[in-house]
C-alpha cells in the first residue's frame, strides 16, 4: 500500500510539473499528462509496441489493391498483442502454379480466391445420406435442423461449404419430422421443412408421457401448455407421482393436501421416513414435503444450513426448489492501465 501511495504521489507531482508520464501507471486520464490518456485494457499500448495487424481489413475485393483479394485471415497467422484483424482481410491472391496453391481441399479460382472443391466438380466429395449436391442452394443453407429425427453430421458446416444441402422432409430420403412436428412445403427454409404443429393435427405432444392433447379428467393439473398446445397430465391420466414409484407418495386427488397433479405425500407423522440428517417436525421451520426438517443437533450454530431433500409431487412437474447462492467477492483495487499519447 505504501509503495502504491508513493507512486501515486510521484505521478501527481510529475503531472503537476507538466512532465511527461508516458507508460506510467494510471487509473484515469487525470493521472496522465495533458497530451496523454489512460489506456486501461493495454491494447493500444501493446499495438504501439508490437504494431498493427499485418493484413488490412476489408469487406470485398474492391477495398484491396496491388494483387490482393479480400478473404479470411491466413491460417497460422497470429495477430500481434493488442491488434485486431477483423473477419476478412486483404491477402495475396492465390497462385495456381504454387505448390500447393491453396490449403487443404481448396482450389485456386480464377479470381485469386481459394475456395472448397464443390461436390459437382471433378474430385469433389459425395454428399452423405439425406443430403444432396446443390452448390447454388448451399450458399443460403440454414444452420438449423430443428424438428427432425435425423441428426446433422458433426461436419455439416464442411458439407455445406462443399456444396451439399439437406434433403427436406418433402424429398425422398429427406429429413424425417418428429412426431409432434409436421412437414410443410412452405417451411423449407428452416433446414428440414419440419415445424411445430398443433397436437390436434399430429396427435402428439412435446412429451406424451407428461402432456396430453385431449384431457380425460376434469381434476386439477399444473397450469401451462407445451409448444403443441397440450396441457399437463394429472396423476389420474398417467402422470407418475414419483420415479421410481414410492409407497409414501401416490395418486389420490381426494386428499386435501394433494398437489396440483393430484399426488399426495404421506407425512412423517404417519410413517414416511426422513433422510439421515433430518427429523420429523411438520411444525418446524421450512419442513419438506413429508414434514421433515434439518436436525438442529447436527448443526447447532446454523452455520451453513443443511441441504434440502427432494421435493414430493408429480415426477417431471415444473415446480422445484431454488437454492440460494452467495455473492461473489469484489476487490477494492480499481483497474490499472498505462499512460499513452492521445
Amino acid at each position: 500500500m505504501g509503495r502504491r501511495a508513493n507512486a501515486a504521489f510521484a505521478l501527481v507531482v510529475a503531472v503537476g510539473c507538466g512532465q511527461s508520464t508516458l507508460d506510467a501507471p494510471c487509473q484515469s486520464d487525470q493521472d496522465c499528462g495533458t497530451d496523454e490518456r489512460c489506456d486501461l485494457d493495454g491494447s493500444e499500448a501493446e499495438q504501439a509496441i508490437y504494431g498493427p495487424c499485418l493484413y488490412p481489413p476489408c469487406f470485398d475485393d474492391s477495398q484491396c489493391s496491388g494483387g490482393l483479394v479480400c478473404g479470411p485471415l491466413p491460417a497460422g497467422y497470429a495477430p500481434p498483442p493488442g491488434a485486431s484483424c477483423g473477419q476478412k482481410v486483404c491477402i495475396p491472391a492465390c497462385d495456381p502454379a504454387a505448390e500447393p496453391p491453396c490449403p487443404g481441399d481448396q482450389i485456386c479460382r480464377g479470381d485469386g480466391h481459394c475456395t472448397p472443391l464443390q461436390c459437382d466438380e471433378l474430385g469433389g466429395i459425395v454428399c452423405p445420406e439425406s443430403w444432396r449436391c446443390d452448390p447454388e442452394a448451399a450458399k443460403t443453407e440454414p444452420g438449423i435442423d430443428r424438428g427432425s429425427t435425423t441428426m446433422d453430421p458433426t461436419d455439416w458446416p464442411s458439407l455445406v461449404s462443399h456444396g451439399c444441402v439437406r434433403k427436406r422432409c418433402t424429398e425422398d430420403g429427406g429429413y424425417a419430422c418428429l412426431p409432434n412436428y409436421a412437414c410443410r412445403e412452405t417451411e423449407l427454409a428452416n433446414g428440414t421443412g419440419c415445424v411445430v404443429a398443433p397436437c390436434e393435427e399430429t396427435g402428439h405432444c412435446s412429451d406424451d408421457a407428461r402432456f396430453i392433447c385431449a384431457p380425460t379428467s376434469s381434476l386439477s393439473r399444473v397450469d401451462g401448455t407445451d409448444e403443441n398446445g397440450c396441457v399437463w397430465r394429472n396423476c389420474t391420466e398417467g402422470l407418475p407421482c414419483t420415479v421410481p414409484a414410492s409407497p409414501w407418495t401416490y395418486c389420490d386427488p381426494s386428499e386435501p393436501t394433494a398437489d396440483a397433479s393430484g399426488c399426495f405425500s404421506v407425512s412423517c407423522l404417519d410413517g414416511a421416513p426422513c433422510i439421515s440428517i433430518y427429523i420429523c417436525d411438520p411444525s418446524g421451520p421450512n419442513p419438506d414435503y413429508a414434514g421433515c426438517v434439518p436436525d438442529p443437533s447436527r448443526d447447532p450454530d446454523g452455520g451453513s444450513g443443511a441441504s434440502g431433500t427432494s421435493g414430493g409431487g408429480a415426477s417431471g412437474s415444473p415446480a422445484g426448489g431454488n437454492g440460494a447462492g452467495g455473492t461473489a467477492g469484489r476487490g477494492d483495487d480499481s483497474p490499472e492501465g498505462r499512460c499513452i499519447a492521445r
